[in-house]
């Protein structure tokens, strides 16, 4: 995260936290939200286009930006605590500013997308999250699993939730990654650095036994994805690494470094998995986005090859309730005087047809990456998005409605890390603020 890659992929959020250990530092990062009054971070440039050519254009329009200099803060009274950062009685939420659209309103009630009070707060830097539902564990309440170096923890939201526990490993074996499987197991994928620098995986139930761990000394890289197929299949992705499908005892079943039937200069750079097992993956050319489906053994059942006027960086992608994909990226904007970039996204049926394409001017910014994706149950999706200023990072959480159209963009104090959606509709988002780390729940 503290530089982008030779491949001009940015560094994964694990990597920021590995520095942070071997300096002993760690950085604020300022706010990026629709009110940023830099006119260099976010907002619409004058000359920007929507075009995307071969993919048919979105139907409905995005909200636009409000014109510049009309006041969008709303004047509270001398003694009014609103906007003061601070929950006083009588707020449901209070983010530091009076501003409308940004998850918190004016008068500090919540509204869709208002983000909550944090639910877990410590010391420890975590750099992956998921939520495991308390049913699955007998239990009333649900639970946070978040995974750090090198230990795993249970934190339940309730005390009628699930025991909670930490386990702990000796050697430096930072877990970059977790996921919950249908039974309730826990699974986790990341990296051995003591010897060889390789992949591990190990899996625990509910209630912290392990139950396996498997080193790969064959797999040299850095784990950024893991998912659970509903056949038990367990898949662990790296953008220049490929694919890795173990099954659920962790035999190594097949890979792909590169995709098949595609060009060897075309690179996978996310994944996403179907409800009857289909592996999504999504990559990008300098000027098209690629997204391929392979079928649980590994072979290709469909190849897209989607072009744009512009370079296109860093899909990401996700499974939509209604059975499609969403994929959200960012386009490069030729022309500008700095390396600018816009918003986009894409959804797909099952079958690879794309529904709609729609390029997002309300949030552009330099160096705009998507970190994650979640989908929400009703449709839509959050996006955590992270960009530059000519000295550090920004990071905003925006919610997008079914068409791709933007709700709002709530500028973050923190580094957002990851973001899991939880059984109970709401969305979490795993950030770093002042050296600490917290669990920020997001209405939906």
């Amino acid at each position: 995260m503290l530089a982008r890659l030779a491949s001009a992929r940015p560094a994964p959020p694990w990597l920021l936290l590995l520095v942070y250990m071997f300096l002993g530092a760690c950085t604020d990062r300022p706010v990026a939200s629709d009110t940023d009054d830099d006119a260099s971070d976010t907002g619409v440039p004058d000359d920007a286009t929507t075009s995307a050519p071969e993919v048919p254009p979105v139907t409905t329009s995005a909200p636009q930006p409000l014109p510049p200099g009309e006041d969008t803060a709303t004047t509270a009274a001398p003694d009014d605590p609103c906007g003061n950062g601070e929950l006083d009685r009588g707020e449901s939420c209070d983010d530091g500013n009076r501003e409308p659209s940004d998850g918190c309103r004016p008068d500090c009630t919540t509204g869709s997308g208002t983000p909550s009070l944090p639910v877990w707060t410590g010391d420890t830097w975590p750099v992956g999250l998921a939520v495991l539902d308390g049913t699955l564990a007998g239990a009333g309440a649900d639970a946070l699993m978040l995974a750090g170096n090198p230990w795993l923890e249970l934190v339940p939201f309730a005390p009628e939730g699930p025991i909670a526990w930490t386990y702990t490993e000796g050697r430096l074996r930072p877990r970059l990654a977790v996921a919950v499987a249908s039974d309730g197991d826990i699974v986790t994928t990341g990296l051995d650095v003591t010897a060889t620098g390789h992949i591990f995986l190990a899996r625990h139930t509910s209630t912290g036994k392990l139950l396996w761990t498997h080193d790969y000394p064959d797999l040299s890289f850095s784990p950024q994805q893991v998912l659970l197929a509903p056949g038990g299949d367990i898949v662990v992705f790296e953008a220049h690494n490929g694919i890795h499908v173990f099954d659920r005892d962790g035999a190594l079943r097949w890979s792909h470094v590169e995709p098949p039937g595609s060009p060897s200069d075309i690179g996978y750079e996310h994944a996403a998995i179907a409800a009857d097992g289909t592996l999504h993956v999504v990559g990008s050319t300098p000027a098209a986005l690629i997204v391929d489906a392979l079928d649980p053994q590994g072979a290709l059942l469909w190849h897209r090859e989607l072009a744009s006027p512009r370079r296109l960086s860093s899909p990401r992608a996700v499974e939509t309730p209604s059975g499609g994909l969403l994929v959200v990226m960012s386009q490069k904007m030729p022309g500008m005087p700095a390396p600018f970039e816009i918003a986009a996204l894409a959804q797909f049926d099952a079958a690879g047809t794309l529904q709609w394409w729609r390029d997002d001017e309300q949030t552009w910014a330099k160096d705009l990456f998507p970190v994650d994706v979640v989908a929400m149950p009703g449709g839509g999706a959050f996006v955590a998005w992270r960009h530059t200023t000519d000295i550090d990072f920004k990071y905003a959480v925006g919610r997008y409605d079914p068409t791709g159209a933007r709700l709002y963009l709530h500028g973050t104090q923190e580094t957002v890390l990851d973001l899991a959606a939880g059984p109970d509709g709401q969305v979490y988002s795993l950030e770093l603020v002042d050296g600490r780390a917290r669990v920020i729940p997001y209405l939906p």
